[in-house]
């Protein structure tokens, strides 16, 4: 997307380009700083994240609709398969923003590597429920139309018996057969006679065996220093500057010139212009790799080493924008110095990448610091909690709370007690059960992985502090999974007092949250009223999404109880706001449980059985804790729907959040309803 808006904004007239942008160009010009070059704009000042994040998504979805309102657009994304988490948000936000608009948006990728854990995947079941939305599977070609395709490069009517055996070389890729019909042209392969192509049966069989035979070929025929300049380019990247080759190649400037049109003029390369900045690209990726491929470790550790330098000083000016290339490229050296730059960069990157919402890429840069850290110096403890600690918050941002609760709370832990840091120590206890409650929020209250967090929260945090607060919640919770309700409820309300004098909106929120959960006594629920309305003036800024999205979804429903149906639906909208915005898994499970409460209570069963039926389609219904929740929500309305069998499938999952003798007494009415439909299949 950045590079779509970067060459679409250095072509239109500056005044043009400020009236498209609208209100929002100090967003757009965040992420696309040929923008602040064009049009004066002041960047907003940082606030809340996930504020910024949904201002940003507003920001481009109204440049996009303003300039496609004077030219019909075309934006067409490819390899969508190596985006990341906030690429698919984008994505889907604007495809629910922009219908009516002169836009057209094409992605291509390869289904081959999106598995249901891939961030595409759930993009994608988002977009289904978009009404402009259309998917096309593009698979291999038949022999007929490789035939057709061959005939068309040639110019000329190629004979079956030479698509035929093309059609088996490479299984219809079109990639495949365009290079390997360039191949068999330029070789003599294939021989024109009489204005017709004749294939050579005895010479087929010389048909390369895959495309990176195709390539090598194809690259021995170019020169010697045509090859030696792209082995350079190919270390740099995918694509790179002409400049910084210029640099790292040291040739005069008409011979590195010369190299760059030979290898245009057989399609290896393509130009790519962006202001003064001329840029070239491999025009596909296997053509780069098997140049980098040929080489020897040895060279390619020294060109890594040249090209981050020749890096450093060409973009002296915006090292931010360029230190995801710049830690990969430092990431190759063995001296320390270049080590040390690896990780700085890394953290830099990583840091604007959260900055703009791409947590699956921030969580990459991050690991690969920490990989680089331990070959520096695995002893910098101060370094690796920092490290660690970023990587624990990016990882929960993307749904995977599982690694964050096996492995890095615990690494983070271990690294406070060993530099006597408690504060930090108690920080890492806390991520190690935020965590675990991402997963299954409903038994893991009294497993002993939560009371083995839970000791450790006690024994490292000081009384009076946010975190000892926490501890105290904790053992709540571990009340309420035991049924110890009495016990629940004085520890709800006494970590609801603490929370007041301690000044920490987040802990605040989470003791709002024990307080007005499901089970409450009924002299209770005048105050669980009162402190829900009090949770409506609370600040958000510095509130962690889980922590607003199950205090939104709590809120809701002491008010519903209360008969306070308008203080419910304010509730209920701004967690469906939030939800869009933020696009965490663990907040859309939470919004979700809304959703389909609020259509049980208005009688649409069948639309509140869907809704829960699209869930388990992302990212969230695909972890225990969604898993369990859809089975809870679900089995119930099956029941009164009168699908009784439908409504036994989801009794494993039903009975597994709901293991312990407390939780299933929170809904005995659902618990009944279950006992009826095995009642009535058994009849039937």
């Amino acid at each position: 997307f950045v590079e779509a808006m970067r060459s679409y904004a250095l072509v239109r007239e500056k005044d043009e380009l400020q009236q498209e942008l609208g209100t929002g160009a100090g967003e757009v010009a965040r992420i696309v700083s040929e923008i602040r070059d064009r049009v004066a704009v002041e960047l907003p000042p940082p606030g809340n994240p996930e504020e910024e994040r949904f201002r940003l998504f507003q920001a481009v979805a109204t440049f996009l609709r303003n300039a496609s309102a004077a030219q019909a657009l075309c934006i067409v994304l490819e390899d969508l398969q190596d985006g990341d988490k906030g690429t698919m948000e984008l994505l889907v936000h604007l495809a629910r923003s922009l219908a009516g608009a002169r836009l057209l948006i094409v992605g291509t990728y390869r289904d081959v590597e999106v598995d249901r854990k891939h961030p595409l995947s759930a993009a994608l079941a988002d977009l289904r429920r978009v009404e402009n939305f259309t998917r096309i599977a593009l698979r291999g070609l038949t022999p007929d139309e490789v035939q057709r395709m061959l005939s068309n490069i040639a110019g000329q009517d190629v004979p079956y018996v030479l698509a035929e055996a093309i059609y088996r070389q490479t299984e219809g890729n079109p990639l495949f057969i365009q290079e390997v019909a360039r191949y068999i042209l330029e070789s003599g392969l294939a021989q024109r006679e009489g204005g017709q192509w004749v294939a050579n049966a005895s010479l087929l069989t010389q048909i390369p065996e895959g495309l990176r035979d195709v390539i090598g070929k194809r690259l021995s025929r170019l020169s010697e220093e045509c090859n030696r300049i792209l082995s350079i380019a190919a270390v740099m990247g995918r694509d790179f500057s002409l400049d910084v080759l210029r640099a790292v190649a040291n040739v005069p400037e008409e011979q590195l010139l010369s190299a760059i049109e030979e290898a245009m003029a057989v399609a290896l390369l393509e130009e790519h212009t962006q202001g003064r900045d001329v840029r070239y690209r491999f025009t596909h990726a296997y053509f780069r790799q098997t140049l980098y491929g040929e080489m020897i470790a040895p060279r390619r550790l020294r060109l890594h080493n040249d090209v981050a330098k020749a890096l450093e000083h060409h973009y002296a000016s915006r090292l931010d924008e360029h230190a995801a290339e710049l830690a990969e490229h430092f990431a190759h050296s063995s001296t320390e110095e270049d080590l040390r730059k690896a990780v700085q960069y890394g953290e830099m990157a990583a840091q604007r990448a959260a900055g703009v919402y791409a947590h699956g890429e921030a969580a990459r840069l991050l690991e690969q610091a920490l990989q680089v850290q331990d070959v520096l110096d695995p002893t910098d403890d101060e370094t690796r909690y920092r490290l660690l600690d970023g990587l624990a918050n990016a990882l929960l941002a993307t749904g995977e709370a599982k690694r964050v609760s096996d492995e890095t709370a615990g690494a983070l832990l271990a690294i406070a007690e060993r530099i006597g840091d408690s504060e930090r120590a108690a920080a890492a206890c806390w991520l190690g059960q935020e965590a675990l409650a991402r997963q299954d929020a409903g038994p893991v209250f009294a497993s002993p992985e939560w009371a083995m967090w839970t000791e450790r929260l006690y024994r490292h945090s000081t009384p009076g502090s946010r975190y000892r607060v926490t501890a105290e919640l904790c053992t709540a919770w571990t009340h309420y999974a035991n049924r110890r309700m009495h016990d629940y409820w004085e520890g709800a309300i006494g970590a609801l007092k603490q929370a007041r004098l301690v000044d920490d909106v987040e802990t605040l929120g989470a003791a709002v949250f024990a307080f007005t959960t499901a089970g409450a006594p009924p002299e209770l629920e005048e105050q669980r009223a009162e402190v829900a309305s009090e949770f409506m003036t609370i600040p958000r800024d510095s509130m962690r999404p889980a922590t607003l999205a199950i205090a939104l979804n709590n809120q809701v429903s002491v008010f519903l109880a209360n008969a306070q149906g308008a203080k419910a639906a304010v509730a209920a909208r701004e967690l469906a706001d939030y939800d869009r915005r933020i696009g965490d898994p663990y907040v859309h499970t939470f919004q979700t449980i809304t959703e389909v409460g609020s259509l049980a209570l208005k009688g649409e069963l069948t639309a509140a059985v869907d809704a829960i039926y699209r869930f388990l389609g992302t990212p969230g219904g695909n972890e225990p804790l969604g898993q369990g929740i859809a089975g809870v929500c679900v089995a119930p309305l099956l029941v009164r729907l009168g699908q009784f069998d439908e409504a036994v499938q989801y009794a494993p999952a039903f009975g597994a959040f709901f293991s312990t003798e407390g939780l299933a007494a929170y809904i005995p009415a659902a618990a009944g309803l279950l006992d009826e439909a095995r009642g009535e299949t058994a009849r039937l």
